[in-house]
């Protein structure tokens, strides 16, 4: 019984922590604890708009917080939904979102989502 007993907090201690998801995404509106970001690679799991809650202690890379991200700024985020809010792990200003993070429907130079629009007939 004891074994059983200190299997099964080796196994609590050992679970990993809630999943997190990675995430890149536009910026639309920012303040000091939220986030509203178009995200550019949506998962089954992430919405294409989210707003998401940063807590005070996540740290900003690449800017001093949240609040001083701007409408139009690229962001890579690591994200976990807690009891239906997304929250921010951790957010990163980037320069620009890698080509394989973005929408695989999206037409680079086009402004629009079909592959055909500007073929020639």
């Amino acid at each position: 019984m004891k074994r059983l007993v200190t299997l099964a907090v080796l196994g609590l201690l050992l679970a990993p922590a809630a999943y997190a998801e990675t995430a890149w995404g536009t910026v639309n509106s920012a303040s000091a604890n939220t986030l509203n970001v178009n995200i550019t690679n949506p998962q089954k799991n992430i919405p294409a708009s989210l707003t998401i809650t940063v807590d005070e202690n996540v740290k900003v890379k690449g800017a001093p917080s949240a609040a001083d991200l701007k409408s139009g700024d690229n962001v890579k985020l690591n994200l976990k939904e807690d009891n239906g809010t997304w929250v921010a792990k951790s957010v990163e200003k980037v320069e620009s979102i890698p080509a394989g993070q973005q929408s695989a429907n999206a037409t680079a130079g086009t402004g629009t989502t079909n592959p055909n629009a500007n073929a020639n007939y």
